[in-house]
């Protein structure tokens, strides 16, 4: 004969919930290895319902892939990439402005630029109003900029002045790729005619390119930098090998 499950009242106390499987407290007894010398074995009591334990543990597990989420997310926000190509998109308005020959003075090589969100800023300082815009129109016309903050100054008299012949400066500009930590023992090859300098070779990647073209505009001399380098991967040790050489031929304009 089945046994009736029994209901008992305390004063004005709601009733206590029926001995069922689902609220029957459950012994959980400490392992042995947890028991203190010389003491009894002791048992705890679970006194939630079966459903209760279970709904708990769900909302933890959830909780907890929710959080893994968020932090995946955070490491792999979208803006790392977006930060990313404005690197890229920085080095090519470096290559697009140091080869107009309108971008004049002898500050040009020094410009800067800068991309976020594809909106370029160019600082520095030119000789001419004329290079100013030139090197505006220059970052406009670069894939991936949307827009142009022109921070150039114009420093009036400060002209690139001539130096020697297309010889000496082909020579200088190898000299200054021989002593950068970044460019040393890149396979460069530099002509120059009318202080125009061609640049072909193969560097890094664009960024090593655009550093290139920097370097060589920053010698004495040079009116523009036509770059052509091609961007390939690097060494085990992040050095392309081989060396700049001077390139006899005429400069394609």
């Amino acid at each position: 004969m089945a046994r009736t499950p029994k209901i008992f009242r305390v004063g004005n106390r709601a009733p206590m919930a029926e001995d069922t499987p689902e609220t029957r407290p459950r012994d959980r007894r400490i392992p042995e290895r947890d028991r203190l010398p010389g003491r009894p074995l002791q048992c705890t009591r679970d006194r939630r319902p079966a459903p209760e334990i279970a709904r708990r543990a769900l909302v933890l597990t959830l909780t907890r892939s929710a959080l893994a989420v968020v932090a995946w997310w955070t490491v792999l926000a979208p803006g790392t990439v977006t930060a990313a190509a404005d690197v890229a998109t920085a080095a090519r308005v470096v290559l697009a402005v140091l080869a107009d020959q309108r971008v004049d003075g002898v500050d040009a090589g020094d410009i800067e630029v800068a991309v976020v969100d594809g909106v370029a800023t160019l600082r520095g300082r030119v000789a001419s109003d004329e290079g100013r815009g030139a090197a505006e129109a220059a970052a406009r016309g670069v894939e991936g900029v949307r827009a142009v903050r022109n921070e150039l100054v114009v420093a009036p008299g400060g002209a690139v002045p001539d130096l020697g012949t297309d010889e000496l400066l082909a020579r200088a500009v190898v000299e200054a790729f021989q002593v950068d930590a970044v460019l040393a023992g890149a396979p460069i090859a530099v002509t120059v005619e009318g202080g125009v300098v061609r640049l072909t070779g193969d560097v890094a990647d664009v960024v090593a390119a655009a550093r290139a073209s920097r370097v060589a505009r920053q010698v004495v001399g040079v009116r523009a930098v036509r770059n052509a380098l091609r961007s390939r991967r690097a060494g085990p040790d992040g050095a392309v090998p081989g060396r700049a050489t001077v390139q006899p031929g005429a400069q394609e304009r």
